[in-house]
């Protein structure tokens, strides 16, 4: 009887030993690629945030020369020349008079950018001019929170002065909390024709208007946000989600979350319907916001709660010039969205396979105890059973092994396009790039970017955004672009795609990027909402950069420099190829 009992205890010991070994490679394999969806999501948010970023420092310098230009205006400086005059010989109808005519004169810029108001000071730091009377003739307070700003200024530098937070009212004998709203100013000198600063002309600009207009280009997905914060940790620009803070309570129905929102954690998810249990003005700041305002850059893919209290994933920095932090966070939920699917249809494959695996065992053990009471009368039978029996394990086997297979394809595959995803294109980067430093041969990256794709969503719908993307990657993937051994074509991000060309000749890789922008053209995809002039289908701006020196020059300088010949093609008006 021991004797019977041994093929039974065989086949539970393998089939435990079977299981437990699935389990262990399929955690293994979560892991891995938990991890590397984790990296890519940090990548990208920091590219993001860092594009943001330098786009924020071009703003403000075209700002300030802007300004600068208009500070140079004759008009302006005859002006100011007879204020000031009048002003010292207190003739008061001609002050008013010219003081009518700088209002009016600057009103068109004011109106033109959105600016909130202005100022022109004299030299002994005076307001003499304004859109707000009530600080005419008083000691400007540019002067007494940013006086070394100021003096540069009157040396005659244009410069940009962050945050000042003042509780100044226009009534001196009242505090106004409607002006303690922080300021943000581009002040220029203006000078007399000998080139002597006579007095200076300084621009409040509004964050909430100009610098959301370029943080709301960092939107990541459907919950991704870019956005602006001071060192007291309120909100300076729009919130992506002002109909949910409205909805969950953090601001009132007829504000806007800019400035009124303290970017705080509530300690639960507010948007599940959870109640917080601490009052909003004791709440912590955010983990992001506690970073930030102690000068700290840095990133986290691990979860925290933003201030509606989603968990999120993020990058962040702050820029003590600039007087404010910056940070693009996209909810956990959906940059994960890939791993959750991969990880739950594995749960459920590993789970069919147990309940097959112990099914199995139990008909082996029912049937291995059949056989002990007619093995003399059935021995025959008994051996075919077996060898169907271990035939369905084989094929539970081979099963299992095309599942894994296909997983294995799904995780080096975008899973909307059909091409390969980031993670695969890394991997062939770095094994071509030793390749061609062996074999001694030129590397080129093009990175291409579909011209103003979120106006596209915003107009046609993301379904039909999302077969535009299907549509391009396909138009990439089948027209000979990258058919030569090393090549490869990849989606990057978003609405990104690159191509890699392994020992491509100077005109091969010019030929490659010019025959990407015209069989994009050639789909000839509907865009009414594409500011491209006198052009009304999508088109793309395309960056190209050659390396033959690969083995002093790296990988990241390669793609870099791609990365800036696009950006070349996007400031000289995008539908283009540019090189670098």
């Amino acid at each position: 009887m021991n004797f019977s009992n041994k093929p039974i205890k065989f086949s539970l010991i393998m089939i435990s030993i079977f299981i437990v070994l699935v389990i262990g490679f399929s955690q293994f394999g979560l892991e891995r690629l938990k991890n590397d969806t984790k990296e890519n999501i940090q990548e990208t948010l920091q590219t993001v945030l860092r594009t943001n970023h330098e786009t924020l420092y071009i703003w403000i310098s075209q700002r300030k020369l802007d300004i600068a230009n208009l500070a140079k205006k004759r008009e302006l400086v005859n002006l100011t020349s007879k204020l000031i005059i009048q002003n010292k010989m207190h003739i008061k109808p001609l002050y008013v008079s010219t003081l009518g005519k700088i209002k009016r004169y600057l009103s068109p810029e004011l109106e033109k950018n959105i600016n909130m108001e202005f100022y022109v000071i004299s030299s002994d730091r005076v307001t003499i001019a304004s859109s707000q009377d009530g600080y005419i003739g008083k000691v400007n307070f540019i002067h007494k929170y940013r006086k070394n700003n100021l003096d540069k200024v009157f040396n005659g530098k244009t410069d940009y002065i962050k945050s000042i937070d003042t509780d100044i009212s226009l009534d001196s004998t009242s505090e106004s909390s409607k002006d303690s709203i922080p300021k943000y100013f581009i002040v220029a000198p203006i000078q007399d024709i000998f080139g002597v600063t006579i007095a200076v002309l300084a621009i409040r600009i509004d964050p909430s208007h100009e610098f959301s207009s370029i943080t709301q280009l960092g939107r990541l997905g459907e919950s991704g946000e870019t956005y602006a914060f001071n060192e007291n940790g309120m909100l300076i620009t729009e919130s992506r989600f002002e109909h949910q803070l409205r909805s969950i309570g953090l601001i009132s129905p007829d504000k806007q979350s800019e400035i009124l929102l303290r970017i705080a954690d509530p300690g639960v998810n507010m948007l599940e319907g959870q109640i917080p249990t601490i009052r909003k003005e004791d709440r912590p700041l955010t983990l992001m916001a506690q970073s930030a305002i102690q000068s700290e850059s840095g990133f986290n893919v691990e979860g925290y709660r933003d201030y509606r209290g989603v968990p999120v994933m993020g990058a962040w920095l702050w820029d003590k010039d600039l007087g404010f932090g910056l940070a693009t966070e996209i909810d956990m939920s959906e940059g994960m969205q890939n791993y959750n699917e991969i990880r739950n249809t594995l749960i459920i494959i590993l789970s069919i396979t147990v309940s097959l695996s112990i099914l199995l065992f139990t008909l082996i053990e029912v049937m291995q105890k059949e056989s002990e009471r007619k093995l003399k009368r059935a021995h025959s039978e008994l051996e075919e059973r077996v060898v169907e029996r271990t035939r369905e394990l084989e094929d539970a086997k081979s099963n299992l092994t095309r599942v894994n297979k296909e997983l294995e394809v799904l995780s080096i595959t975008d899973g909307l396009t059909g091409i390969s995803n980031r993670r695969n294109f890394d991997i062939h980067l770095d094994n071509e790039w030793r390749h061609c430093i062996r074999e001694s041969m030129s590397v080129t990256i093009i990175m291409l970017d579909i011209d103003y794709f979120k106006k596209y969503n915003d107009t046609y719908g993301h379904q039909k955004g999302d077969e535009c993307l299907k549509s391009i990657a396909y138009m990439l993937n089948t027209t000979d672009l990258a058919n030569r051994p090393g090549d490869i074509v990849a989606r990057y991000g978003g609405e990104e795609f690159i191509v890699l060309l392994v020992d491509a000749s100077v005109e091969y890789s010019r030929l490659i990027a010019n025959k990407i922008h015209s069989g994009l053209a050639n789909l000839k995809i509907p865009h009414e909402t594409t500011e491209i002039d006198n052009y009304e289908y999508v088109s793309v701006s395309v960056g190209y950069a050659r390396e033959e020196n690969i083995n002093k020059n790296g990988q990241k300088e390669l793609i870099k420099k791609a990365d800036e010949a696009l950006y070349k093609a996007k400031h000289k008006g995008r539908n283009q190829v540019c090189s670098n």
